[in-house]
């Protein structure tokens, strides 16, 4: 859309329907970000943006939303890891996974167990 938005716009003289196409090419990437932002802000989709901690155990993670719902995951279950700028990701699935930044961790030993458990435990 892009390299089309710049050979209609590069030519001498425009017509009606050129005005319409750069009008459209202009205008679809800001209908996508209005789409983003109306499903992040959807009632169905609040539960996504619900704040969770964690408690990291050896063989499974408890994710808590609040005292009464709260899920586990055993540690079997996950099928990948990833250290990336400062973050560790574990992989469920090739799509869900658990997102932990370094600075989330209480200490800098609690992290390491988790690295040595967590990261270092499973195959990448």
């Amino acid at each position: 859309m892009l390299i089309f938005f710049a050979l209609i716009a590069s030519r001498e003289v425009l017509d009606r329907t050129d005005f319409v196409f750069l009008m459209m090419f202009a205008s679809y990437p800001l209908l996508i970000v209005i789409q983003f932002w109306l499903w992040v802000n959807s009632k169905e989709n609040k539960i996504f943006l619900i704040e969770r901690t964690y408690e990291i155990e050896e063989g499974m993670i408890i994710g808590k939303i609040d005292k009464n719902n709260f899920s586990t995951t055993e540690k079997s279950n996950i099928i990948k890891s990833d250290t990336i700028l400062n973050t560790y990701l574990l992989y469920l699935s090739k799509n869900q996974f658990f997102y932990f930044p370094f600075d989330s961790f209480q200490s800098e030993e609690d992290r390491i167990w988790f690295e040595n458990n967590y990261i270092n435990g499973l195959t990448k």
